[in-house]
């Protein structure tokens, strides 16, 4: 967290961090609800920068003998139902996420991601930011339906390998 943020404070455990998550999403819900009402709310929950959320994300990983060689990976579905403001900061967390100790894995309709903008005014750009993953197959087309089912086998074999079992062959 900022160091000027008020209440800034480490959490000692899990228990702590559960509750101080959940005192801040309390707080981004009543902004994001009074934005959706009109009002001009003043945001006054904490803030991470880059360095921060990467810092929390290389914490949990060093932290957790288990995650050590992990990603930490953040998802979001139906980006298309963010409000404008919402999508910017998204779009800057997606800029970071080069960063490699956390990626992003967004879901959204397909004429839905359209805004590049980020809080740092360097547009995301397709081939450097994010890789697009068109989920939008017809079944009823065999050659759609085997480029799906040859999709789903890859997911199978990555999640089997992930966990040290044979693959699907």
């Amino acid at each position: 967290m900022r160091s000027d943020y008020p209440d800034a404070q480490i959490p000692g455990d899990f228990h702590a961090l559960r509750r101080l998550t959940q005192r801040e999403l309390r707080a981004i819900s009543d902004y994001v609800g009074r934005r959706i009402l009109g009002e001009s709310p003043k945001y006054d929950g904490a803030f991470l920068g880059r360095s921060e959320l990467t810092e929390v994300c290389t914490t949990i990983i060093a932290t957790l003998p288990d995650l050590r060689t992990s990603t930490i990976f953040f998802l979001l579905d139906e980006y298309e139902n963010l409000l404008p403001f919402q999508k910017v900061v998204v779009n800057t967390l997606l800029k970071w996420s080069a960063s490699g100790c956390f990626t992003m894995k967004i879901a959204t309709k397909k004429a839905c991601f359209r805004n590049p903008q980020t809080l740092e005014n360097q547009e995301l750009e397709e081939s450097h930011d994010y890789t697009l993953l068109d989920l939008d197959y017809d079944i009823s087309n065999q050659d759609q339906r085997m480029h799906y089912r040859n999709f789903l086998k890859q997911i199978c074999d990555m999640i089997l390998r992930g966990n040290a079992v044979g693959t699907t062959d």
